[in-house]
């Protein structure tokens, strides 16, 4: 994260200037960034978290974990069937229907135990 002209005394300014107008990047980033954290983050490596496919790399020494601030409407939106195979097992309920399968019969409800239930709410 980048502090914004404003976050910086008006004296250091010309000195960042100086360091942009000189391609000294490295120094103009090291000057110009916010720390947010000086440690890790320990992020559990299970659903809905990360997903199975990026287990093996997520949350490992030397590992990065990068969280999307971005518009990702169409990726979500195909990886969305995903969560409902056998690796994410999801199954989604409707709590103002008696907490029943959310638009099947019961014929389709997941065996006990064997699912992680998403609660469809009247806010969303």
């Amino acid at each position: 994260m980048l502090g914004r002209p404003q976050d910086f005394p008006p004296a250091e300014i010309a000195e960042l200037v100086r360091s942009a107008r000189q391609h000294q990047l490295k120094e103009l980033l090291e000057r110009s960034r916010i720390r947010i954290s000086g440690d890790g983050r320990d992020v559990s490596r299970e659903l809905p978290f990360v997903p199975p496919f990026y287990k093996w790399s997520a949350n490992v020494p030397g590992s990065t974990y990068f969280i999307p601030v971005n518009e990702l409407t169409a990726l979500y939106i195909n990886i969305l069937p995903s969560c409902f195979s056998a690796d994410f097992n999801y199954f989604i309920v409707d709590e103002r229907r008696g907490f029943r399968p959310a638009g099947m019969d019961a014929t389709h409800a997941p065996a006990a135990g064997n699912s992680t239930t998403i609660l469809v709410t009247e806010g969303l």
